[in-house]
């Protein structure tokens, strides 16, 4: 991403920076910039046989793992799925609902996680889990989650510090998970000095898309472009979670409509609407932004398929952002960098406090006020 027009860059940065003071009410990009030392806490310094628990878990041979979450808590879950569909041992399988499937039984380990500890849908899973024989593994700051393990002896916590909205916590709750999939030996860790290097990187793509520090920023240069388009996000299926994430980070951060289309998937429906090659079709696709996301990684009939794509999308605002790093985990983790800077940058443009979340207060309100 580049501009010949720095000036205007840094007029629209000195606005966003102006804008940060009367909105960033819950100081979000502190938050941002803790980022890599919540992965280093969670992936090289945490030593989780403290959990003394774990013992239980690693003899049991297991089927595999449902994570169940909601919201910034189930976006762990997601990205571990897709770990461990390219590199694990055992299937991973996302659920966002109450309760649990109809197919789940005590062979399958349960990891639930909700910052808050008060999502009703995960507590409804570990009550029905722990009520039919299962074994869950919480992982929260507190709430009602914390008393469900106090009272039951096959739920475990991993206790997360409290104190920030869940969606700006990714790297505690991810960090978590990995790595305690990563000592029960469902994935393998990588050597230590391989996260090390990872973390510093991270640490260096933090300060790049720092706003706030950094004058000549990409990050604002992206956000002027596309503050006031429905923004659409298109990759290939090994980065599907950074994808459904982006979206929730601009429907949360910045209160803007955000759709994900997944290659080879939307090739087989979706790009039809997109108007390919037939140039008389209705369609008018500069009423969108559009990001593609891709990595090395990408498999070849996937990649060819993202060129065809690119080359023949009719679009003035599309952008083409390379996830960078060694693995399919540092690419993620690179992309998350850009999503929450970016959805941040936009909510500030647009006068948007990216902690505000009233529609979600008040339907939780109105759920509990309802019965």
């Amino acid at each position: 991403m580049s501009s010949n027009n720095s000036n205007s860059i840094e007029n629209e940065t000195h606005r966003v920076r102006n804008l940060i003071k009367d909105l960033d009410s819950e100081d979000m990009l502190t938050h941002l910039r803790n980022f890599p030392r919540d992965l280093e806490n969670w992936l090289i310094r945490k030593n989780y046989d403290e959990y003394t628990w774990t013992e239980n878990i690693v003899s049991k041979a297991w089927k595999g793992i449902i994570c169940i979450g909601m919201g910034g808590s189930a976006a762990g879950g997601m990205f571990l799925s897709s770990l461990s569909n390219n590199e694990g041992t055992h299937p991973v399988y996302v659920w966002n609902n109450y309760g649990l499937p109809k197919w789940w039984d005590p062979e399958w380990l349960v990891i639930a996680v909700s910052y808050s500890g008060n999502t009703e849908e995960t507590l409804d899973g570990v009550e029905k889990a722990v009520s039919n024989g299962g074994t869950v593994v919480a992982i929260t700051s507190g709430g009602m989650l914390t008393g469900l393990c106090e009272l039951n002896e096959n739920a475990y916590l991993i206790h997360l510090k409290s104190g920030q909205p869940p969606r700006s916590a990714f790297g505690k709750i991810f960090g978590s998970m990995l790595g305690f999939c990563w000592h029960l030996g469902l994935l393998k860790k990588p050597e230590k000095s391989e996260l090390v290097s990872m973390v510093e990187r991270i640490g260096y793509w933090v300060q790049d898309c720092d706003f706030w520090e950094n004058e000549s920023n990409d990050v604002i240069i992206l956000a002027s472009e596309i503050e006031d388009k429905i923004i659409s996000i298109i990759s290939g299926p090994e980065i599907q979670p950074v994808s459904y994430r982006m979206k929730c980070q601009f429907n949360e951060n910045s209160a803007r409509f955000a759709r994900v289309g997944i290659i080879p998937e939307m090739n087989h429906n979706e790009i039809v609407s997109w108007g390919g090659l037939n140039h008389n079709a209705d369609v008018n696709v500069n009423e969108q932004s559009v990001l593609i996301l891709n990595w090395d990684g990408e498999k070849g009939s996937n990649k060819k398929r993202i060129n065809w794509f690119v080359n023949n999308l009719r679009s003035d605002s599309a952008w083409s952002l390379k996830g960078e790093g060694e693995s399919l985990l540092e690419v993620m983790l690179h992309h998350c960098v850009l999503m929450d800077w970016l959805s941040c940058a936009i909510g500030f443009l647009n006068g948007k406090d990216p902690s505000a979340i009233e529609p979600i207060l008040e339907l939780k309100k109105y759920l509990t006020d309802v019965k």
